[in-house]
Order: C-alpha cells, then sequence, then structure tokens
C-alpha cells in the first residue's frame, strides 16, 4: 500500500508540478462552463437543470482525457523509466492501479471544478439535488472507462501524440457508434447492440438522475477491457510471446473482451436502480402502485411490437417492455402479455384486429431510404371494457396513461363535468377542443344552458366549468348556481376581465365578467393585466425585418404556489391575466380556506393602463417600473362547508377561480402543455380524483431559472467561465514559482561546502 500511494503521489505531481495540467483544466472548465450557460442561458431558456452540461460532457471528456493520460506510460517509455520501474520489487497490477487513479483523480478535479455552476445557479432556481448527484456520480464512472482507454493508448507507444491520437480515435468509435446518424443506416437488431456497446447511451441514462446496475456494470466492464489490456502490452514488453503466461495472459484478456460485450448486451436485463431525482420522475409513484395491488378482476395489457423494430423505437420498445414488467411485478392482479405483430400474418392481422396499426419509418441505406414497418402500441382489458394506445414513441408519460386508462374502466360511475353556455363562454368543441379531449378520458362532459325560465338544470352535474361569460348571467340562474353549490358541487370559474384584440394588439374591458357572483365567495378578479418582468415567455412577432423573437411579459409564466392541488408541475402560462383579491369576510360564510394555486414571481407588476398591449423590441421598452414589483395572484381555490338543506355532513363546495381564460384554448393549451396539466390537476382535486394528478405531475416535472438582476445573471456565468480559470491559473503561477525558486536554491552540506 505504501508503493501504491507514493506512485500515486509521484503521478499527481506530473500533473500539478507542471504548467501543462493547469492548462488542461483551465482549457477544461473554460470551455465547459462557456458551452453550459450558452445553452441554457439562451433566449426562451430557463431550465434549471444540468442537462444542458452533461448532454456536452462526453463530447468534451473524449477530448480532454486522451489529452490527460497521453503521457501516463509514453513518457516513461520514452525517458527509458517503465523498465527501471517494472524491475522493481513492486507488482505490475500496483503501477497501473496507481496510474489509473492518478488520472481519475486529475481527471475528478477538473469535474468537480464545474461544481460552482449548480451552487451558484441555486440562487436562481431550485435546482433538483439528487440528480445532480447522479449526474457527477455517472460522468466519474464514463471518465473512468475513457482514463483506462487512454492509458491502453499510452501503453503503445512512446509518441505523446500518437498516444493521444489512439485513445481519441477509440472514444470517438465508442461515442459515435450510439448516435442516431449512424445506428439509422445498419439493421436494426445491430443497431440496437451498437446502441447498447456505446458509452453514450448508458451514461445518458445516469444523466437522467438514475443509477441502474446494468450501467454501472457496464463501465467496470468497460474499464476493466482496456485495464487489462494495457497490462497485457506492459507484460508484453517482459516477457517473451512465446510463453505460456503470455498466452495465458492473452487469452485472459480476450476473455473480458467478450465478458465486457456480452456485459454491454445483456445488461439490459439486469434489474436493480437507485431513482436519485427528488420527485421520483423514473420510480412508479404510490397511487399507481395502489390502483394495480386493489385490482377486483384482472388487467390485462397487451403490448404490441416488432421482433425487429426499427432503430427509431428500438430503444422505447425495450424501455416499454422494462417498465411494463415492473409494473405487473407490483401485482398479481396485473397481466403483461407481448405479442410479435409481424411474426406472421395471423399476427398481423391480430394486432390490426386490436386497433394496433402498422407505423412507417424512413431507413437509410446504401441505395437510399427505405420505408420500414413496425408495432409499438398497447391494448388496456379489464372487465369486458378495452382502451387502446396504438403508439407509443417514449416511456415518457406512460405510467399515467396506463393508470388513467386503468381508472377509468375501474370506476364504473363516471363524474359529468358540464361547461356553462349562453353567455359568451369560451366554445367548448371550438375553442377548448384540446381540454376537453382531455377530460373526455375520465370524465363524461355536457353542456348547461337556461331553459325558458332562466333556470338551470345541474342536478346530474359533479362539476360545473364557467369558462370566461362576456355576457350578463341572470339573477335566477347564478341563483341556481348558489344552490348547486350549497349542496357540495364543485366549479372551475375562469374569469376574463379584460378582452384582448390580438390584431390591433388592444385590450378593453369586460363589464360581465362574472366578478359579482365570485365576489360572495370572497374573490374579485381586478380589471387590470398581470406583467411578470422576468418570468414571461418570448414570443414571435411579425415585423418588417421578418420574425423576431420578443419579450412579451403580458404572457406569464406563472409558478406553482405552495400547494399541492397543482401538483409538483412548473406551474403555466397565462395571458393577459387580471390579479386577484381575497376577502377576509365572504358574504358566503362557509367558505373555510383559501388555498393559492398560481402566482407571479416576486417581479409580478400590476398594469391598470392596459390598452396597448403590443410587443416592444427590448424589455426596458415596456417602461415597466420595478419599484413595486411583488408576488401577484393569478388563481386560487377555495372550499367549504355544503350548507344547503339537501347537503350532507361531509360534504364540501369547491371552487377553482383563475384570472383568465386564454390560457386553455386551443391556441395557447397545445403550445404550453403544463397548461393543460395544471388544469387537469384541479379539475381531479374538484372531482377528488387527487391520486391522478400525482401521477400526472410526475411527466412535467420542470424547474426554472429566475435571475433577480441582470448582473446577478452575469455574475452566476463569469465566476465560472472566468473566475475558475483565473484562480487556475493563480494557483498554478504560485506553484511554478515556488517550485522554480526551490530547483534554483543553492544547497549548502553541513560541513559548509556547495
Amino acid at each position: 500500500m505504501t508503493a501504491f500511494v507514493a506512485l500515486i503521489r509521484k503521478d499527481l505531481r506530473g500533473y500539478f508540478d507542471q504548467p501543462t495540467g493547469y492548462v488542461l483544466l483551465v482549457i477544461f472548465v473554460g470551455i465547459t462552463s462557456w458551452l453550459f450557460f450558452r445553452t441554457a442561458l439562451a433566449p426562451g431558456s430557463q431550465d434549471a437543470s444540468l442537462r444542458a452540461l452533461f448532454d456536452a460532457m462526453p463530447f468534451i471528456l473524449a477530448v480532454f482525457i486522451p489529452a490527460a493520460t497521453m503521457r501516463l506510460f509514453a513518457e516513461e517509455l520514452r525517458d527509458g523509466t517503465l523498465e527501471l520501474l517494472l524491475t522493481q520489487p513492486v507488482q505490475s497490477w500496483t503501477v497501473l492501479g496507481s496510474k489509473f487513479s492518478s488520472g481519475l483523480i486529475f481527471v475528478s478535479s477538473g469535474i468537480l471544478l464545474t461544481i460552482g455552476i449548480p451552487i451558484l445557479l441555486e440562487t436562481a432556481g431550485n435546482m433538483d439535488s439528487g440528480a445532480i448527484a447522479a449526474q457527477y456520480i455517472g460522468v466519474i464512472f464514463f471518465s473512468g472507462s475513457l482514463i483506462a482507454i487512454g492509458m491502453f493508448g499510452s501503453s503503445l507507444t512512446r509518441n505523446q501524440i500518437v498516444a493521444f491520437i489512439v485513445a481519441l480515435f477509440i472514444n470517438i468509435v465508442l461515442i459515435v457508434i450510439g448516435l442516431s446518424f449512424v445506428t439509422i443506416t445498419v439493421p436494426s437488431s445491430v443497431a440496437v447492440l451498437m446502441q447498447d456497446l456505446s458509452p453514450l447511451t448508458h451514461f445518458g441514462n445516469m444523466a437522467k438522475g438514475v443509477l441502474a446496475l446494468r450501467d454501472v456494470i457496464y463501465f467496470v466492464a468497460l474499464t476493466a477491457l482496456f485495464l487489462s489490456c494495457t497490462y497485457l502490452s506492459l507484460r508484453g514488453r517482459t516477457l517473451s510471446h512465446t510463453t505460456q503466461l503470455y498466452k495465458n495472459l492473452r487469452l485472459g484478456v480476450a476473455g473480458l473482451v467478450i465478458a465486457s460485450i456480452l456485459a454491454g448486451w445483456f445488461g439490459n436485463s439486469i434489474a436493480g436502480r437507485w431513482d436519485m431525482t427528488e420527485d421520483q420522475v423514473y420510480t412508479l409513484s404510490p397511487a399507481t402502485e395502489e390502483l394495480v395491488k386493489n385490482l377486483d378482476d384482472l388487467l390485462t395489457i397487451n403490448l404490441y411490437v416488432s421482433n425487429d423494430p426499427p432503430v427509431q423505437i428500438a430503444g422505447s420498445t425495450r424501455e416499454i417492455q422494462v417498465f411494463l414488467e415492473g409494473l405487473g411485478a407490483k401485482s398479481d392482479m396485473v397481466r403483461v402479455v407481448t405479442h410479435t405483430s409481424d411474426k406472421d400474418e395471423k399476427a398481423a392481422q391480430a394486432a390490426m384486429l386490436a386497433g394496433i396499426p402498422k407505423q412507417q419509418f424512413n431507413i437509410e441505406t446504401q441505395d437510399g431510404y427505405q420505408v420500414k414497418e413496425g408495432y409499438l402500441g398497447i391494448t388496456v382489458s379489464y372487465n369486458n371494457n378495452r382502451e387502446i394506445i396504438p403508439f407509443l414513441d417514449t416511456v415518457d408519460g406512460l405510467e399515467y396513461k396506463i393508470a388513467t386508462l386503468a381508472n377509468k374502466m375501474v370506476i364504473t360511475d363516471k363524474k359529468t363535468i358540464g361547461f356553462l353556455t349562453g353567455h359568451g363562454e369560451r366554445d367548448r368543441t371550438a375553442e377548448l377542443q384540446w381540454f376537453s379531449l382531455q377530460l373526455e378520458e375520465q370524465y363524461i362532459l355536457a353542456e348547461v344552458s337556461k331553459d325558458s325560465n332562466d333556470n338551470l338544470d345541474l342536478s346530474d352535474i359533479d362539476i360545473i366549468v364557467i369558462a370566461g361569460p362576456t355576457e350578463s348571467v341572470t339573477e335566477v340562474e347564478k341563483a341556481d348556481l348558489n344552490t348547486f353549490f350549497s349542496r357540495g358541487g364543485k366549479g372551475l370559474v375562469l374569469v376574463d376581465t379584460t378582452i384582448a384584440d390580438t390584431e390591433r394588439f388592444v385590450a378593453r374591458s369586460n363589464p360581465n365578467n362574472f366578478n359579482d357572483f365570485i365576489l360572495q365567495y370572497g374573490v374579485f378578479v381586478h380589471e387590470n393585466i398581470v406583467v411578470d418582468i422576468q418570468a414571461h415567455r418570448n414570443l414571435s412577432f411579425t415585423t418588417q425585418a421578418g420574425n423576431v423573437l420578443l419579450p412579451y411579459p403580458y404572457w406569464i409564466n406563472s409558478q406553482t404556489a405552495e400547494s399541492k392541488i397543482g401538483g409538483s408541475g412548473e406551474g403555466a402560462t397565462l395571458t393577459w391575466a387580471g390579479s386577484i383579491e381575497l376577502e377576509e369576510e365572504p358574504e358566503i360564510r362557509y367558505v373555510e380556506r383559501f388555498i393559492p394555486l398560481l402566482q407571479t414571481t416576486e417581479f409580478g407588476l400590476i398594469n391598470w393602463e392596459y390598452q396597448d398591449i403590443s410587443p416592444r423590441q427590448d424589455l426596458a421598452e415596456y417602461s415597466f417600473s420595478s419599484d413595486d414589483t411583488d408576488k401577484q395572484l393569478l388563481a386560487v381555490g377555495l372550499e367549504g362547508s355544503a350548507y344547503g338543506s339537501q347537503a350532507t355532513d361531509d360534504q364540501q363546495f369547491r371552487l377553482v377561480v383563475v384570472g383568465d381564460s386564454d390560457w386553455l384554448t386551443d391556441n395557447i393549451a397545445t403550445r404550453y402543455q403544463s397548461n393543460l396539466i395544471v388544469a387537469l390537476n384541479w379539475i381531479d382535486w374538484l372531482a377528488q380524483e387527487e391520486a391522478l394528478a400525482s401521477i400526472r405531475s410526475k411527466v412535467i416535472t420542470s424547474r426554472t431559472l429566475l435571475f433577480s438582476s441582470k448582473a446577478l445573471k452575469n455574475f452566476v456565468q463569469y465566476v465560472n467561465i472566468v473566475g475558475v480559470p483565473l484562480i487556475l491559473i493563480f494557483v498554478g503561477g504560485i506553484r511554478f514559482i515556488r517550485r522554480r525558486q526551490f530547483t534554483q536554491r543553492t544547497w549548502v552540506s553541513r560541513e559548509g561546502t556547495k
């Protein structure tokens, strides 16, 4: 152990006592940080995660690590010190292990110098610390395999440049074989093998925040393979190639090559993983497990796949199969059956009858593009009911889709959602079509209109949706609505106090905005337009110079308040919304609590002079003063005890009020999926189906970067891009000066002679 530590210290001095090591670290940290901030802080990008960093990291390390490891053996071969080292009473594996450890320490120090990025980004957003930890662990495993490759290249030659080129070539080959532009040109079975053998594929899994045992085994096997090849190369310099020992070494290395290929090829069947994300995004939610465990009958999931799937869906096919196997293992009442739909004509006909059509994909070949057909669909059956998902291209969101379909079939008594009409509300079939299609997966939809006596028939309605009325609602209708809520009714009310004209970009007031009704419950939407000078959308507008991307603070990237009702999503995009004020003592005294749902950031402002809502070239041109910025409430939930004569003791009425109706129209909701997720979560809360909301929210878990000032934004960037490299240059300079002074010192013996 003493020799091992001494050798590590020797090699580390080779890195840190020479300017070369610091130059490499400065270049690595500077380029890595610059590429990250160039992507993460690009216009329209506000994602508070390090995915951009770790998407670029493998390609940077593929160049950086060969440069860092090229000297480990090549320099010793050139100077003739390796033979001297190997003749010492030190095991060859000790020499090999010490050089690998010193290389890993040096590379890891460069990687850890980027830790300032997530630390400083915490000032602008809530980072997922669990995912970040998994990403750093994953990049260390990835680096270990590339270091072993670099050592192998260095052991083959005395020339460091040649060693660099050899290692770089191997790295590029291993990384490139996993990229889609390569795999799309080969048969699917070969493409899957190439992806499994690429470290980029396995690191991509870790970059999501999940440490899977199969990925760890792959990197350990790849590292062991090239360390063994390096050991064979070194021993080949001291052993005769005709000896039995050398032949045994070659056989052992060949065995490791086969084992590494098998680990990459069949490793996907190895179970066991650790989901380190804070929200357990890639783990079945407790609500899903509870749902499948409490089934009264057998839930059958039929998966239709291709024997040789097109490369575009080969990875998804495998991931979906693994997910469904895990789901089936959670309950004896879930059976998963996989059908190979292109096995023969009979199997293809069975898939067609089940409602799973062929999908066509373009495959690039030497003769050009060819069309290949494939299957990837699901049917879910329960109690003589059957639901179909004709095609899946990703495993993301599959848990919610299956849970929704299962819940839909399990619950025989569906609740009814009524849309109030006749007062200029948003048309359900024309303007809220996408929202309605999502609701129909779980609920019965109906339209509610007044009869000849102005009465509303709400007897069969569980939830009433009032979407932006622009005409007056009669007192008789309001009385019917009050009666509905007094008996425990539920409602989603979208209030437009202003109406935007998107052709002339002007806004006008809406006198028939339904405020007088919701005020009885302690909620009032002001006649204004809220803006957020930090969290807003950048939109494309047509100008004389063409389409340009401009900041538009009237489209607010609102934040989910501290409430489980909205799930753990990223909030919603509200357009020309009014601010909400709450009354402490509402007229309806049975209101028990208000629940903030959506709000601006602390940079929210109220614009009372809202007529001109046209876009500006720059945020400063809007002339918004930042003196009165504060969080502005945009959506609120309220609940209380039902108080009508027909109400029971355990009934509650619930309301959700939003100061905007445009945000759920097809034009907005199809552009920002989070709007639908939030709205559906609210509907589930109103219908008391909170379990579905907890599953759905996992699909869109996201975090947002919000810098309090441009100065802070620049500080975070340049501390990492410039500050850390300057510190490295300073430390390296000090060490170089001290080392030079040490070597130039005149030594005097104890006898006084020089």
